[in-house]
């Protein structure tokens, strides 16, 4: 079984998911590259500092170096081969590999510009107008235009006013999805959206929900000063005949906001989910995985999986779901958390218990995890638990064994 979608939307994200274009000054055509450091040459290294322990202040020496620094890298305490290190750069030609480390470019034309699959109405919003352009040349005209605060094109492609560029003051609601590709919003100062995520480019406002390994930029214009953290551990492997624990959830409410970049590290089937602060190392939230299923007790997790039978004989226990138990049967249930997750304050996006697994002819089912938005893992059988870090069911049916991938929900307020 393989679940492989990187990054979820959450219902209130999906419509206005916005994508960052930049201008490429690294070697790898970024900005800003993670885990990646330039090549130290004669001419090209200012300085090497060490005892800076966040990506801010190594980039505030940079900035205050008076134009002679235009790249830095920072190690945080994790790094190889420097620690808490910030090295101070007058270019960078070549990047290598390193560990824990990031890489920036400060110069004033590394900007960023948020767009958005999205229309407004337009009206007395309008300040000028252009047809015969690209979205990144409609992008600089709003740039350089006085009271330009943001812009929609529609692309060649769009059956109304194609390859034209309006320029207004803001972005007025109603919005409306642009279908198909046929137009996109922005602003040159990426502040449509005052508070929100930002991975790989790609700005998601207020929420991000992700189930594989992700780096994460926080955005803030200082309106938000909250980040609620969720984090849920991934499924326990039955490997012989009783039900598997769903891996436990966990959630924080996180003030003031993280300075650097996060990492949020989805556990696999067995794996913890972790949330950490890459500036510093900080681990901010650690949810660990459910229990493994054995020969006979059901194991413990966020809801538990469910007891064998006897020698095979009979029907196993059901998986527990909502952070119970998981059912007895010729042995217990492994024990839930008796968490009530739709007490996790999130405003964007909508959590729920997931199914545990049915109990069949000698094994249990796994417990139950967590539904997002209606939404979870697929490619187990009956006897598998439902949702994000559900568990793994009686071995007997082999194709419902193995837990299923945990999940981290960040929303800020």
């Amino acid at each position: 079984m393989k679940f492989n979608v990187t990054i979820l939307c959450a219902r209130a994200v999906t419509f206005l998911s916005l994508a960052s274009v930049v201008v490429a000054v690294l070697p790898n055509g970024e900005c800003s590259a993670s885990n990646k450091t330039c090549e130290l040459e004669n001419n090209n290294v200012i300085g090497i500092l060490n005892g800076i322990y966040s990506v801010e202040e190594c980039r505030q020496q940079c900035l205050d170096n008076n134009g002679f620094c235009t790249v830095f890298s920072h190690y945080n305490s994790a790094g190889a081969p420097f620690r808490d290190t910030c090295i101070l750069l007058s270019d960078c030609l070549v990047l290598d590999t390193c560990v824990e480390c990031y890489t920036e470019d400060v110069r004033s034309d590394c900007t960023v510009s948020c767009t958005a699959a999205v229309e407004g109405i337009i009206g007395d919003n309008l300040v000028d107008f252009a047809v015969d352009l690209t979205k990144e040349a409609c992008a600089s005209e709003c740039e350089d235009l006085l009271g330009c605060d943001a812009y929609t094109y529609h692309f060649g492609n769009s059956t109304t006013y194609p390859e034209t560029c309006f320029l207004l003051t803001e972005l007025l609601k109603p919005l409306s999805l642009c279908d198909d590709g046929t137009c996109l919003s922005g602003s040159p100062e990426c502040n449509l959206f005052p508070c929100g995520f930002r991975v790989d480019g790609v700005f998601y406002p207020n929420i991000i929900v992700v189930n594989a390994t992700t780096d994460i930029d926080v955005i803030s214009d200082g309106s938000c000063d909250t980040l609620l953290a969720v984090a849920v551990g991934g499924g326990g492997t039955t490997s012989v005949d009783a039900g598997s624990g769903s891996g436990y959830v966990e959630f924080a409410e996180i003030s003031p906001l993280p300075s650097g970049q996060l990492r949020a590290e989805v556990g696999g089937p067995t794996e913890v989910t972790k949330l950490t602060d890459r500036s510093d190392g900080t681990t901010l939230l650690t949810a660990n995985p459910g229990g493994d299923g054995g020969q006979t007790n059901g194991a413990d997790g966020y809801s538990g999986g469910g007891g064998d039978t006897t020698s095979g004989s009979g029907i196993g226990g059901g998986g527990g779901t909502d952070g119970g138990d998981g059912e007895d049967s010729s042995y217990p249930g492994g024990m839930g958390s008796a968490l009530d997750i739709t007490g996790i304050p999130l405003a964007h996006v909508v959590i729920s218990p997931g199914d545990g697994g049915q109990g069949d002819y000698g094994s249990g089912g796994g417990g139950g995890g967590v539904i997002v938005d209606g939404r979870g893992p697929i490619g187990g059988g009956p006897q598998h638990g439902e949702g994000f870090g559900a568990g793994g069911g009686g071995y007997w049916n082999e194709v419902s064994a193995e837990g299923y991938p945990g999940i981290i929900i960040l929303e800020l307020s």
